[in-house]
């Protein structure tokens, strides 16, 4: 069976919604059988969509602008709370009786959903762990950040590591008056029982959504952007994502966490950052990192991702081309592939950038939500292989 997930609805009380992005989550099954295909689609009913549906109107704030209007915009002022959306990946994990199906959101907690009917059964807070909430924290306490519905966000993009087998997935919250945010990484087994945890901090407030593994790293790449819509946001005015903006000619940044049982990392505290720069571009997502071990102890780290180069960066509120009835491709810049390697020195005390640019070969290809046979992610390669 093949699970997607994605926007599936534009619209509530014959008003549209502002940017694609802000859709209602629809996750379809595809399943291949002995008897020939079948296909199964529902909306994910997360308790704003129900309450939505209910009433036929707009009732919650969205990431790119879709809030409340007319004579309920008063609702949105000093209003931080996000709809959550449900509407960016299905992922399935889990043998036999532990298999689960979660919808994921790139700014809230996932839903959980049966893998045979599609059917709703609420957040999945993973035993009380995760608090649902706006992913900020004040540095007062969880009783403050409860208080004020502040809680953490779960990646929508986890990736698998086929040799551990593992699902390996991370949260984060932002610190907001020390402009960094806290990520917490965890590796899941196929009971989904916890055997690795992750703990670091990120020097921006802006997170990376999406991340990719080797067998020894977990690896970020971070967009150089500012969030100049703070105070529009908490006015009502608009969207938290409506109000970043791309730094122009900011180097990005690779960040390096070590995997806490690799060999190089730690159980307890927090774990250290690699960090190398690049020149400009943006990263949107990855498809996967290799890692290659030298014989000086050294290793290769490559991660291949989609993204814009330089000159398609502009200024002016991001994926604004996006937005209204359906995206503007004559604005859109192209998104193409790229290689970037990083040497870590042995022992994983420094590294350096070795190469970054667009993938050989692929100079004129369009190429977005790159995919590979997640079997060679989390591989280690011998010197004399082939990168």
């Amino acid at each position: 069976t093949l699970y997607r997930c994605g926007p599936g609805n534009f619209e509530r009380g014959d008003v549209r919604y502002n940017h694609i992005i802000d859709g209602d989550g629809f996750v379809y099954a595809i399943t291949l059988g002995h008897s020939g295909p079948t296909a199964l689609g529902r909306f994910v009913r997360t308790a704003e969509f129900v309450e939505e549906e209910a009433n036929d109107k707009i009732m919650f704030r969205s990431s790119f602008g879709t809030q409340p209007g007319g004579a309920d915009k008063w609702r949105n002022v000093f209003n931080v709370k996000l709809k959550n959306l449900a509407n960016t990946t299905a992922v399935f994990w889990g043998k036999g009786e532990h298999a689960r199906l979660l919808a994921l959101f790139e700014a809230g907690l996932p839903y959980k959903l049966s893998p045979d009917t599609l059917e709703t059964h609420g957040l999945e807070t993973f035993s009380g762990e995760l608090r649902p909430g706006t992913a900020v924290a004040l540095g007062f306490g969880s009783a403050v950040d409860e208080a004020l519905g502040f809680g953490v966000q779960h990646t929508a993009h986890p990736h698998v590591d086929p040799v551990r087998r593992r699902l390996v997935a991370w949260w984060s919250q932002i610190a907001a008056l020390e402009g960094t945010a806290r990520i917490t990484v965890r590796e899941w087994d196929e009971e989904w029982k916890p055997k690795a945890t992750t703990k670091f901090d990120l020097p921006t407030e802006l997170v990376p959504h999406d991340f990719c593994l080797t067998a020894s790293f977990y690896v970020w790449c971070e967009n150089r952007l500012t969030f100049e819509g703070r105070t529009a946001y908490l006015m009502g005015l608009q969207g938290p994502a409506e109000g970043l903006q791309i730094q122009q000619g900011a180097p990005n940044r690779i960040h390096l966490v070590a995997r806490s049982d690799a060999g190089t990392g730690a159980d307890d505290g927090l774990a250290p950052l690699l960090t190398v720069e690049t020149p400009p571009w943006f990263c949107i997502h990855h498809s996967h990192a290799e890692e290659q071990l030298l014989p000086d102890g050294a290793r290769l780290i490559s991660v291949y991702s989609a993204g814009w180069k330089e000159e398609g960066l502009v200024s002016g509120s991001f994926l604004s081309a996006w937005a209204g009835p359906a995206p503007d491709f004559q604005v859109i810049a192209s998104t193409y592939y790229w290689k970037t390697v990083v040497r870590v020195a042995a022992g994983g005390a420094s590294a350096a950038l070795v190469e970054h640019g667009v993938a050989k070969g692929l100079e004129t290809a369009c190429i977005d939500h790159p995919h590979v046979d997640s079997r060679i992610e989390a591989r280690i390669a011998s010197s004399d292989a082939e990168a």
